[in-house]
């Protein structure tokens, strides 16, 4: 099946209201990392969300707040070592607004963030749930959090990918890595979709796959690259979330589009910055790369193949 990204998103019209084109909400950022989620939320505006939202630490609120206007940020978590009754009960609240959740940009290992990705995991969340970061790093931990949801999106890079495959498989870090693909980790987990990101990006739910292979980045590997990625994928699984019928292949095309706008992106930061290219400079390319998709100038086709072994 061949599938236009440009096809997939949501199309504009002055008969939507505010949040029809995707409510997103992210969820990370502490004392240590604000820039990540502030990455992801911003990608996912740019990428065409109407709304987004961090919750995250307490203490890193204020500087998120200060890099942009346009996020809706939600200082919850006070308490590092434990989830509080009135976090969850907040949390609550809100979730059932949103029409995908990010987990893991900015994070954190704490106890705290640990036991909200299994509030979020466990709870009665139904909308796409994409995994980046940290939440990658205690899936590592803890597979079975994730086994048999099929609204759980992985977005893992290269040494993320071969911690969860390593912990699934029982195998050494490298073996996994050479051994394990992302169809097999998918089915093994019982059906979530599995991005392992890299010079050629693999999609995957364990039934289908897609490879993004022709188009490639710039040789900048600055962080937070994945965060963009990662924001973008909340994006077009929003618009899913928000479309009259479901596509059964939409979270591999949400992947497959995010990676390869996120790589154009970065191509055309760096062919105005060069070797100074930081992800500020992607997130300003962006824009124009999505416009382009939008008038039909940039073509991206995501071609999803069926495979009985993988």
């Amino acid at each position: 099946c061949s599938f236009n990204v440009g096809g997939r998103m949501k199309e504009m019209s002055h008969n939507l209201h505010k949040g029809q084109c995707g409510r997103i909400a992210i969820l990370g950022g502490c004392e240590e990392y604000t820039g990540a989620p502030y990455f992801a939320a911003t990608a996912a505006l740019r990428g065409g969300a109407d709304l987004a939202h961090i919750f995250c630490e307490k203490s890193a609120a204020t500087a998120i707040k200060a890099y942009s206007p346009d996020i809706i940020v939600h200082p919850v978590f006070t308490d590092r070592d434990s989830l509080q009754a009135t976090n969850t009960k907040y949390l609550g609240e809100w979730m059932p607004r949103m029409h995908s959740v990010v987990v893991g940009p900015g994070l954190g290992r704490s106890t705290c963030m640990r036991d909200l990705l299994q509030y979020v995991l466990q709870g009665s969340i139904t909308v796409p749930i994409v995994l980046d970061g940290d939440a990658l790093w205690f899936v590592s931990k803890t597979p079975d959090l994730v086994k048999g949801r099929s609204n759980v999106i992985l977005t893992p890079n290269e040494m993320e990918y071969r911690r969860i495959a390593a912990a699934v498989f029982d195998m050494d870090l490298e073996t996994a890595g050479r051994e394990i693909s992302p169809g097999r980790l998918a089915r093994e987990l019982g059906g979530v979709t599995v991005l392992r990101k890299g010079n050629e990006d693999v999609i995957s739910n364990g039934d289908f796959r897609a490879v993004l292979s022709d188009t490639r980045g710039s040789y900048r590997r600055v962080g937070g690259q994945g965060d963009i990625t990662a924001g973008i994928v909340g994006t077009f699984m929003a618009w899913e979330s928000t479309a009259g019928e479901s596509q059964p292949l939409a979270p591999l095309i949400a992947c497959y589009a995010a990676c390869a706008i996120t790589k154009l992106s970065n191509l055309r930061a760096f062919s105005t910055n060069g070797r100074s290219t930081i992800t500020s400079d992607i997130l300003a390319a962006l824009p124009s790369v999505i416009s382009d998709i939008d008038s039909g100038k940039l073509l991206i086709e995501c071609m999803c193949q069926r495979f009985d072994c993988d």
